[in-house]
């Protein structure tokens, strides 16, 4: 399923549907404003564009949903280390996630 705008938003919703979400302390997306993007487009805020795309996004959620996937951490690797200590912060446990992503690629 295509969408006409709200990728970004579709895609944290579908990874939503996996997995719990948090919030953290620092921004970790940067969102670019140019004249030539599809949300500078009038077509764009169409509230019938907008109700299809929204309805379009939930339908989408709502089948991930019912399939009952679900992802759960560590489950990609057996390392010990892979666990998710829930009592460590979620800044540090992204921080940890990234180290275990980048292991060996040191330069």
């Amino acid at each position: 399923m295509a969408l006409t705008g709200a990728e970004t938003i579709a895609t944290l919703l579908a990874a939503e549907a996996v997995t719990p979400g948090e919030f953290i302390a620092e921004p970790s997306m940067l969102y670019r404003k140019h004249s030539a993007q599809t949300t500078a487009s009038a077509d764009y805020w169409n509230p019938q564009e907008d109700e299809a795309r929204r309805r379009l996004i939930q339908m989408r959620v709502d089948a991930i949903h019912s399939n009952r996937t679900r992802y759960l951490p560590g489950s990609i690797d057996d390392d010990d280390d892979s666990a998710v200590d829930p009592s460590v912060p979620p800044e540090a446990r992204q921080a940890q996630g990234l180290s275990r992503m980048t292991r060996g690629n040191e330069a």
